[in-house]
């Protein structure tokens, strides 16, 4: 094996080694990322146990800029209000939805921490959730095609130090 060769192989590997980190580095954050969102959630479900009626009051409106570009467009925020142990609430949602989705008078189903009443779920804001699980499902490909690419430069760089320990002796 020719000296340039082997001074190939090392650049080629190097470079293969950076690529697959940039592949995987990126999709471990995201999927470790998603995972405590998922699990933030999860947790929010498992605490608000209190079932209550939430009446839609109305809407905290939001204007966006659409990247790079110079409109713009409106996500909406349920308002709601409840009572729960005599006492009158209102909070608003966290999750953006279609302004059509809840009229403005309509009574949803809510879940709520009876030790912290402001702390809510509504089972119907289902979009929140399908927005996670897309994420989650496109940063799987990313984290593999790096892990993959990632195990593979490892492989040739180990072949490579035991090919080279065979050439010294």
């Amino acid at each position: 094996m020719s000296k340039s060769h082997i001074t190939n192989f090392k650049w080629g590997d190097k470079f293969s080694f950076f690529v697959s980190l940039c592949l995987l580095l990126p999709g471990l954050v995201l999927l470790i990322s998603l995972l405590i969102l998922i699990g933030g959630h999860i947790n929010q479900k498992s605490v608000c146990t209190e079932k209550v009626s939430a009446q839609v009051v109305s809407y905290k409106e939001e204007e966006r800029k659409v990247k790079k570009s110079r409109s713009y467009y409106t996500v909406y925020y349920p308002m709601y209000e409840f009572e729960y142990g005599g006492t009158s609430y209102s909070c608003i949602s966290e999750h953006e939805q279609k302004y059509e989705q809840f009229p403005v008078g309509e009574f949803v189903e809510m879940f709520i921490d009876p030790s912290s009443p402001s702390t809510f779920y509504v089972p119907e804001e289902n979009g929140y959730n399908s927005k996670l699980l897309k994420l989650l499902i496109s940063c799987i490909p990313l984290t593999l095609s790096g892990g993959i690419s990632f195990a593979v430069s490892v492989r040739g760089r180990i072949r490579m130090n035991k090919s080279k320990s065979l050439v010294t002796q």
